[in-house]
């Protein structure tokens, strides 16, 4: 029956460590007017940014079963292995399917699902590793899952897998060290290797610490040989190459762009050292990603209870002082490797992290926890596992056991009496319940001294850490006492009654100011105003797909060998971002953003204009005819007008959804209005071309372009190259630089002598990101010069009028033009009546200015290149030559490559060839593709080191394209030795311990 009731009250606890942190999830939910009780989410950031669409993708991948490998739908088409590795891997992504609705749900379910998954390992951890009492293990476990760590990098979630495996990894090291047993660390580590390979790579660098920790640890006798080391070592290698599957095809997409980056040499710090110890208590974090000295404190808060019962452990009598060095050293290279910059890279895999500062704090949270745990286990509390030996082991007295725990039971010399037992027991513990007022009277006071500096503006949340812990050492005053009399009698001074309504006192102390914590950080997020709440997404997201099932109606075979452009998406409305709405959406795009990107595409779409050079994500801000063409965007949707493109009726039946041409008529069911999407429209690229056709040979060999940032001489001559059409489809205009100050820099454009109605499109090179705002005729258009936002626009249409006889038709065409420049001028030019049959131009001027803090420089006017240069910016001004666009268009398209299916990672197509010829396709090169012509393999082609080209043979050719990630396979195989090598090793090893 006791043994029962022990089991029961185990289960018990164990579903307080798991329920306790998702219900404080709820009520921060809750508190926070969140999801699912209110309008505001989690969302923000890469969360919103990046997250939100690879689940809507990785949702279709698993129910319409999509490739896992690749994707059209990211940017031009890339790699999907890491991105999946990155932000997917972890089994509780597969719940993505249970949740009908946009992400949003399923995020919330998530964060709190993973809270209580850490305070469950936790919980198992210090139970296991110090037999700590249940309440006080339950307590750290709430202070761990609720860490500062894990409530402000929910907006990157499969971060958190590492959190929830960290504590069963270090169990997994004490059973080797201390028992000789690998399964447990051999298993822990694979499995965060593969939920997270990126956080799974600071685990790894913290295991070797660990393992010495507690090879330290365990030789407290004096020996200093460390235990196990090569089965530490030899498990920590087939680890690793059992995560060869995860980590090979990873490593190698990565290398194609951010796996380049390597930085590490910086002796700069991140943050003035005294500042650090106010990241240990609450609400003094604040997120800013302009990195102030003391805004940039990293995450190491984890609750003002494993603050005063680390503390306690370095000042309890009954922890060496070799033990306490030892954590001393391990404390200190953490909390160093947050302070320093090149120690920061070291834990980062020698790169520099993109905002998101100090990736690894979780680390430092654990060890808090490990610290805590050993010093609440040397409590004198009751447990009945606990007991006193004498020199030959024998217990002193029947009830010794209810009174001190193993770890500070030691042998006593023979014959010593109980009195003498029982005046131990009580001299410690009154000095325990001494240390622990003091403690909570120090962590109190610098509590209200770093309140009430004026330099933390979360002042009011950090006054109430004082108040925790004064509460804290109320309940384990009670927790603790005992006396002489009863110290080995098994009774307390107080009755179990008070010990219980203390232990719960303790409890939801922990909880209340996890809540405050975890409260805190989603109002935080909240003030910064990025945030979407829950029914815009979701009206977003119903729209969105409802308008790209109408875009497909219009394809009659239902092919989707097209891409569409989209220049603005849910975020635009508080900042200019590119998202991975294609992936979200299902259809192909230009627009991405994450860290797995291919340096090659992003040259290329730097080099045609839609995105900067210095930075990974793919934007497409406005139309680039040309490129447009080249790339097969089909269809552009916009909420502005798009000259030159053809305006899409997409109208909304009783039964489906019609998709027509503005000028064909609606079907009679169709309903009176037009199907939009957040206000914009669709428009028809009557140039785009497939994605496969012939080519001249001239694409063989590099483009000849003068000045290789201007993307218009870049789209000039790659179109020459491959149509053989010695024509410039973009013609170089002008531009005169007329206002050059601090703050505003102004181009004149003048139209006088270029033809009527054709649009004008600008480019504007910066070789370094700049926040300013740029006007086109004095109205604003958009912030530009930012990573997000730099790429060719619009500036409107050629203003040059004809004058007429009675002037009507002048002054129709001066008001039109009006509405996109200087609508006085253009009204004017048509207000001359009574001239008889006489023609005179006006010309008209566009203006184009950026405002900001630019900086004063000489201009400097290089009219051969038609552009102007000013402090490191070149405007580059182009019209577009519309018939030798069409010629090349019309001439390309009569030899295109049938696509007869298309899915992602795979492509049949049929093509007819008068002689062998090279094919070129928009799909990016990637050593991935596989090519079969009529069968057999052949070799595909890179083509300006970004596009795959294909060699035919003369006559008919059926082409087939398959794609698989590089290194999977090899990955694989090294996996599933590594795999096999393990379970033997680990098998002979427990046949060794047995024997």
């Amino acid at each position: 029956m006791e043994k029962q009731t022990r089991r029961l009250k185990a289960i018990l606890f164990y579903l307080l460590a798991f329920l306790l942190p998702v219900g404080i999830c709820l009520a921060g939910y809750y508190t926070s007017n969140m999801f699912p009780f209110g309008e505001n989410t989690l969302e923000n950031i890469d969360l919103q940014i990046i997250y939100t669409y690879y689940y809507e993708w990785y949702k279709q991948v698993l129910t319409s079963g999509g490739s896992l490998f690749y994707s059209f739908s990211k940017s031009l088409g890339g790699n999907m292995f890491a991105g999946w590795t990155c932000l997917l891997s972890s089994p509780i992504s597969l719940l993505v399917i249970f949740f009908s609705d946009s992400a949003i749900s399923f995020i919330t379910f998530s964060v709190a699902l993973k809270f209580g998954l850490a305070g469950i390992t936790s919980y198992a951890f210090l139970r296991r590793r110090f037999t700590l009492e249940p309440v006080l293990a339950l307590a750290l476990s709430i202070c761990y899952a609720l860490s500062l760590y894990m409530t402000t990098q929910c907006i990157n979630p499969n971060w958190l897998e590492a959190v929830v495996m960290l504590p069963l990894v270090m169990y997994g090291i004490f059973t080797l060290v201390n028992r000789g047993k690998i399964l447990c660390f051999a298993i822990s580590l694979l499995l965060t290797i593969i939920f997270n390979f990126y956080i799974g790579f600071m685990v790894c660098l913290f295991c070797i610490l660990y393992y010495l920790f507690e090879c330290a640890l365990c030789n407290m006798s004096g020996n200093s040989r460390l235990r196990y080391p090569l089965r530490f070592a030899l498990t920590f290698f087939l680890v690793g190459m059992a995560s060869a599957v995860i980590l090979v095809p990873t490593v190698m997409a990565l290398a194609a762009g951010k796996g380049g980056e390597m930085h590490f040499l910086s002796y700069n710090t991140f943050y003035d050292l005294p500042y650090l110890i106010r990241s240990l208590f609450l609400g003094v974090y604040e997120p800013d990603f302009n990195k102030t000295a003391i805004n940039v404190l990293p995450q190491l808060y984890t609750g003002t209870f494993t603050l005063m019962a680390a503390i306690w452990f370095f000042v309890n009598k009954d922890i060496s002082h070799r033990e306490k060095l030892i954590a001393a050293i391990f404390v200190a290279i953490l909390l160093l490797s947050t302070w320093s910059v090149m120690a920061d890279r070291v834990w980062l895999g020698l790169r520099s992290g993109n905002d998101f500062y100090c990736r690894y704090a979780f680390l430092a949270s654990a060890l808090f926890i490990f610290l805590a745990g050993r010093a609440l286990s040397l409590l004198n509390i009751k447990n009945t596992k606990n007991y006193v030996r004498v020199d030959a082991g024998i217990a002193t007295n029947e009830n010794a056991n209810d009174v001190i725990s193993p770890q500070t039971c030691k042998t006593v010399s023979a014959g010593t009496s109980v009195d003498v037992l029982r005046e131990q027991i009580v001299s410690k513990a009154r000095r325990q319940r001494k240390q622990i007022m003091l403690i909570s009277a120090i962590v109190a006071a610098t509590a209200i001294v770093i309140a009430l500096d004026v330099r933390v503006t979360s002042h009011r949340i950090t006054a109430l850490a004082a108040l925790f812990a004064m509460l804290l050492c109320f309940c384990l005053f009670f927790v603790l006492r005992t006396n002489k009399s009863q110290a080995l009698s098994g009774k307390l001074v107080i009755s179990n009654l008070f010990r219980i309504v203390a232990s719960i006192l303790l409890i939801v102390v922990v909880s209340a100011e996890a809540l405050v914590s975890w409260h805190s950080v989603n109002i935080q997020r909240q003030s910064w105003g990025q945030s979407v709440s829950y029914s815009e997404q979701q009206q977003y997201f119903n729209e969105g797909h409802s308008f790209i099932q109408a875009l497909r109606n219009l394809e009659a075979d239902g092919t989707k060998a097209y891409r569409v452009g989209k220049d603005y998406n849910l975020l635009n409305r508080y900042f200019p971002i590119s998202t991975n709405e294609a992936m979200a959406f299902g259809y192909y795009g230009v627009p991405h953003y994450d860290s797995s990107y291919d340096d090659k595409v992003q040259n290329v779409l730097a080099a045609f204009g839609y995105t900067p050079d210095r930075r990974y994500q793919s934007n497409y801000n406005g139309i680039a005819p040309v490129a447009d063409s080249i790339l097969g965007i089909k269809y552009v949707i916009s909420q502005n007008d798009i000259p030159a493109y053809e305006p899409v009726a997409l109208y909304e039946t009783t039964d489906v959804v019609a998709v027509s041409d503005a000028n064909d008529t609606a079907d009679s069911n169709s309903a009176a209005s037009l199907l939009a999407w957040d206000g914009g429209t669709a428009y028809k690229n009557p140039n785009a071309l497939p994605f496969g056709f012939e080519a001249s040979n001239n694409i063989l060999q590099p483009l000849e372009v003068g000045d290789t940032r201007n993307p218009f001489a870049y789209q000039n001559a790659f179109l020459k190259s491959l149509s053989g059409i010695d024509a410039d489809a973009y013609t170089m205009v002008s531009a005169t630089l007329t206002e050059d100050l601090s703050d505003r820099l102004t181009w004149t454009i003048d139209t006088s002598s270029m033809l009527k109605g054709a649009p004008i499109y600008a480019y504007i090179y910066s070789e370094h990101e700049q926040q300013v705002n740029l006007y086109i005729d004095g109205d604003y258009r958009m912030g530009y010069l930012s990573d997000w936002s730099q790429g060719i626009f619009t500036v409107g249409s050629v203003l040059s009028y004809d004058k007429q006889t009675d002037g009507q038709a002048a002054t129709q065409d001066g008001a039109q033009g009006g509405a996109q420049g200087d609508t006085q001028n253009g009204v004017q030019a048509g207000a001359q009546d009574g001239i008889q049959e006489t023609k005179c131009l006006a010309s008209m001027q566009h203006t184009i200015s950026l405002v900001g803090d630019i900086g004063t420089s000489e201009p400097e006017l290089d009219s051969s290149a038609n552009r102007t240069k000013t402090k490191g910016l070149q405007l580059y001004v182009a019209v577009v030559n519309d018939d030798v666009l069409r010629a090349a268009a019309e001439k390309l398209r009569q030899h295109e490559m049938q696509i007869n299916e298309i899915r992602d990672g795979y492509i049949l197509a049929n093509y007819k060839a008068s002689n062998n010829c090279l094919l070129f396709t928009s799909i990016p090169y990637d050593k991935g593709w596989e090519l079969f012509i009529n069968g057999d393999k052949a070799e595909p082609i890179e083509l300006q080191n970004a596009f795959l080209g294909i060699m035919v043979p003369e006559g008919s050719n059926v082409i087939e394209l398959r794609y698989t990630p590089p290194g999977l396979i090899l990955g694989f195989g090294v996996s599933v030795i590594a795999i096999l090598l393990l379970l033997i090793y680990a098998s002979v090893l427990a046949f060794l311990n047995n024997k």
